[in-house]
């Protein structure tokens, strides 16, 4: 959790002296070389447990790409927690609406790792919350479609939901323009003028 965007949202949570916790999923960061061991199970229960263990007050999730499925997957495991939602290029049903990448394709060979990921599909039942929900999307993603962002805006059903789509945003959003539209976006979240 070493990225421009990780950075920046602790710059952010500190400057608005806001609560800030951030982790890499198992398989992930430190952790790279056991990714193959790694099922979408595993990594909602890291966030789970995270949430449970390390925050008390209700928590704003801000999830990117496969970070954004699982924090789907948190709206219906603790939905009391959450304060609001915000996705970056969002890749819920990864397994199922996306072609691989070839580094991906050894995990996704793995007759376990998708067998778990069936379980946990976004779009197999309505995902009902009354907290705000946005979600960030560049048009030249080039690793998740802006079509999955608007089917999931779609799916989930909120009064409070928004996708704001970044002309010429590609899929890590990590570049200052594109900050400036996470910050725009948080300080809307967060009711910060």
């Amino acid at each position: 959790m070493r990225g421009n965007k990780a950075q920046f949202l602790a710059n952010y949570a500190q400057k608005h002296s806001l609560d800030f916790l951030r982790f890499d999923f198992s398989g992930h960061g430190k952790m790279a070389d056991q990714f193959d061991q790694s099922r979408i199970s595993h990594w909602l229960q890291d966030a789970i447990d995270m949430l449970d263990q390390q925050t008390s007050k209700p928590t704003i999730i801000v999830g990117s790409s496969m970070g954004a499925w699982i924090g789907c997957l948190l709206l219906r495991a603790r939905p009391g927690r959450i304060a609001s939602f915000l996705g970056i290029a969002a890749a819920p049903d990864f397994i199922d609406e996306i072609a691989p990448r070839p580094d991906d394709m050894a995990l996704l060979k793995k007759s376990a790792f998708i067998e778990d990921a069936q379980k946990y599909r976004i779009f197999d039942q309505p995902l009902q919350i009354t907290i705000p929900f946005d979600l960030i999307h560049g048009d030249q993603d080039e690793v998740v479609p802006l079509s999955l962002a608007q089917k999931l805006l779609q799916h989930v059903q909120s009064p409070k939901k928004n996708l704001t789509i970044i002309p010429r945003g590609d899929h890590r959003l990590s570049q200052a323009e594109h900050l400036a539209v996470i910050a725009a976006r948080l300080d809307a979240l967060c009711q910060i003028k």
